[in-house]
């Protein structure tokens, strides 16, 4: 006798959907490693440089403008 938990079984669950799951399973798991690991750091901006961007300053390649 089977009990309907609302939850589709691999079964049940078309190969399409089995694989959108996996791979959405998968992608889920390498990114909370990525993000935790410490090889992949977000570069800060060091405010110690001498020279600020500033807007509308930004240089054109020779002969495009």
């Amino acid at each position: 006798m089977a009990t309907d938990t609302g939850i589709p079984s691999p079964t049940t669950m078309t190969p399409c959907a089995v694989v959108g799951l996996v791979l959405a399973i998968v992608m889920f798991v390498v990114g909370i490693l990525t993000a935790l690991s410490k090889k992949f750091k977000c570069k800060k901006s060091d405010s110690s440089l001498p020279e600020a961007r500033q807007p509308g300053k930004t240089p054109t390649p020779a002969g495009s403008a």
